[in-house]
């Protein structure tokens, strides 16, 4: 399970290699989204902000795209199903804040993860 709060991403246990099927819960005061996409090897969260930041030119550094839900409002649930091999992934929100209209993202809502 995977909770969205007001800007971050809290999963109750680590994610393992393998198909799995993921329940999200909104427990923010927004509503929000969950989008999980494989790193690049050598890539980072922070290649990802400056590829973002830098009007989104060159070679995005992701690499799959494996899922996720969009637009859960507060107290919404969901749940997705995705399969993952081991290495390294971005967990993003690119819903627009309710307050300047800017990307969750932006307020930090992006996590590195490793899935092993």
């Amino acid at each position: 399970m995977v909770k969205l709060t007001d800007y971050d991403f809290q999963f109750s246990q680590p994610l393992t290699a393998g198909t799995r099927t993921i329940r999200v819960e909104s427990a923010g005061l927004q509503a929000h989204e969950i989008v999980i996409t494989a790193l690049t090897p050598g890539k980072t969260l922070q290649d990802f902000i400056a590829w973002e930041q830098g009007g989104e030119k060159g070679p995005l550094p992701t690499g799959r795209w494996l899922g996720g839900v969009t637009g859960l409002d507060a107290g919404g649930h969901a749940q997705f199903t995705a399969t993952f091999a081991p290495g390294n992934y971005l967990i993003l929100c690119f819903w627009p804040d309710a307050k300047d209209g800017k990307p969750h993202l932006v307020h930090g809502m992006a996590k590195q993860i490793a899935v092993s």
